[in-house]
């Protein structure tokens, strides 16, 4: 996986004051979606739209993106064959 997150984000709700029963019972949150936070599963537009809000941060404090050294290295092969 490239993109990683960079939190806990139940710890981090926790701190913000935000339970899983709380998120569940107020609808924030499915349990489905605490259980992708939980495995670090992947978000959608909307669940990080709300964390964002929730945390009060950026998507960048959420998530970061680690390359595929892989992928970087025939990326790479192919633009030196364009030049």
């Amino acid at each position: 996986m490239s993109i990683q997150y960079k939190i806990d984000i139940m710890d981090a709700l926790k701190a913000k004051g935000y339970t899983s029963y709380l998120l569940a019972k107020e609808k924030v949150f499915g349990q489905a979606t605490l259980t992708k936070f939980r495995n670090q599963g992947q978000l959608n537009f909307n669940d990080l739209n709300k964390l964002c809000r929730l945390l009060e941060c950026q998507p960048c404090d959420i998530l970061e993106y680690i390359p595929d050294e892989e992928k970087v290295e025939v990326s790479e092969k192919n633009r030196s064959k364009e030049v």
